[in-house]
């Protein structure tokens, strides 16, 4: 018996591997550049590269935040259109994501730091509605939020 000829697979299976592995590579450039978009903006306070990072991976919570933030901020300045966009990304994150604890929160913060304390309220009484075991930390928050006023 001679040797054995190494078995190579047929050329269809190398096919599909070569593609599942170059999907992984695109989606993980996607995510990476995602991720360094959303700390450029976070680090440097800029607004249009955050949003740039969001039309790229819609789905991210800590870059929605960041931009409500960094928005809130600047409605402090007294720009109007600045305050809508504000008040648009935390209503689209908690409307995208009803279940994360901690997005009505951030919203009614956004809403204080724009010094809409009615709006951060009836963002406590939503998260009440949907979180009822939370009532203590909402009723804190909101005696903090009526301290601060």
């Amino acid at each position: 018996m001679g040797p054995l000829a190494p078995i190579r697979p047929a050329a269809p299976v190398r096919g599909a591997v070569t593609a599942v592995l170059g999907l992984m590579v695109l989606v993980t450039a996607v995510m990476g550049a995602a991720a360094i978009l959303e700390k450029w903006g976070s680090r440097f306070g800029r607004t249009d590269t955050l949003e740039l990072a969001l039309d790229i991976q819609p789905w991210r919570i800590t870059t929605s935040q960041r931009l409500g933030r960094q928005l809130s901020t600047q409605v402090s300045l007294g720009d109007a259109e600045t305050e809508a966009r504000a008040d648009a990304v935390a209503e689209r994150v908690v409307r995208d994501h009803p279940w994360d604890p901690v997005v009505r929160w951030w919203a009614a913060s956004v809403e204080v730091r724009m010094g809409h304390t009615e709006h951060a309220f009836a963002w406590f009484d939503e998260q009440e509605e949907r979180f009822p075991a939370e009532i203590e930390l909402i009723n804190e928050a909101r005696a903090q939020v009526r301290a601060e006023v």
